[in-house]
């Protein structure tokens, strides 16, 4: 369980890359959408191409935050991890209770999840209202070219 743990711990600085990506995926409707327009010769102000660029940009600098704030409690959570993990093992021949096994199951197996959906939720969040607008645009676009 403690290596399994651990190894959470560890994904979980790697979630950095949801966040990345999410804003990643946002950008590129943007950028397509962007060149659709200009090869159409329309104006991209009437669809707020702007203003998107705009948002990406504010969420983006969020996201920075939100990384640097995720790795050092991902880290500090490891080092954690792996700490208790050497002390059980120099004392592997003490009984743990039920409390004590409760915490272990709640830092090793609980925690990791909980973190990892709070992350992932938030980067859908922030993203959810570019998205819409952008799918928007999107079908505004359609709607004038056909």
């Amino acid at each position: 369980m403690q290596a399994v743990g651990i190894t959470l711990y560890m994904a979980l600085a790697i979630i950095q890359g949801v966040s990345s990506g999410g804003i990643a995926i946002v950008r590129r409707r943007v950028s397509t959408l962007e060149s659709a327009i200009a090869l159409s010769e329309l104006d991209e102000n009437e669809f707020g191409i702007p203003s998107l660029r705009a948002e990406i940009s504010r969420v983006e600098i969020s996201f920075q935050a939100i990384n640097r704030t995720v790795l050092v409690c991902a880290m500090i959570l490891a080092l954690v991890a792996v700490i208790w993990f050497g002390y059980s093992s120099i004392y592997f021949a003490y009984v743990i209770g039920r409390v004590e096994l409760l915490v272990m199951l709640f830092f090793y197996l609980i925690a990791p999840f909980v973190l990892f959906f709070f992350v992932t939720s938030l980067v859908y969040f922030k993203c959810k209202d570019i998205t819409l607008k952008c799918k928007f645009a999107e079908k505004e676009f359609v709607a004038r070219t056909l």
